[in-house]
């Protein structure tokens, strides 16, 4: 498939059947563009974690977390930065 990612986001669910102050920020996403296009997985991991700090309130009892992958384009079309290894 060859793809990068240009985007990368993130959600966090709790129990969707708890009560609703304990679900005001549920689910929880937030999504961040990449510097540059890549499919390099320590740098995807790196931002995902990142992305998931912003979320995490600790105490809560979570159900669900995604990781979303979007602005998806073939290899061949675009053009890669110099500051990743493995693009």
């Amino acid at each position: 498939q060859d793809l990068l990612a240009g985007r990368l986001g993130v959600y966090l669910q709790t129990n969707r059947f708890r009560s609703q102050a304990e679900t005001e920020r549920d689910p929880a996403f937030v999504c961040r563009r990449l510097e540059a296009a890549c499919n390099y997985t320590p740098q995807l991991l790196k931002t995902a974690q990142e992305l998931l700090a912003q979320l995490y309130l600790p105490g809560r009892k979570y159900k669900k977390l995604g990781v979303l992958l979007d602005d998806l384009s073939h290899r061949q079309e675009t053009t890669l930065s110099w500051l990743y290894r493995d693009q």
